[in-house]
């Protein structure tokens, strides 16, 4: 599998992460995508880092890998 071929195909969509019921939701963030970071960080993580507005460790992080995915 070529991850980068998995995000040619991906669709559109929509998720609300700071909704409750994601705390505990430790799926990938798109099931199937094999970009960084849904190989790497689920939902709960992510939310976290919304709600308690620390995403900006995860970009910079995600910017000593290399380019980050959209």
């Amino acid at each position: 599998d070529n991850p980068q071929e998995d995000q040619t195909k991906m669709t559109p969509f929509k998720i609300n992460l700071k909704d409750e019921r994601y705390r505990d939701d430790f799926s990938p963030l798109v099931e199937g995508c094999g970009c960084y970071h849904c190989r790497n960080h689920k939902r709960a993580c992510l939310r976290h880092l919304l709600v308690t507005n620390e995403l900006g460790v995860l970009k910079k992080a995600g910017n000593l890998h290399g380019p980050a995915s959209p």
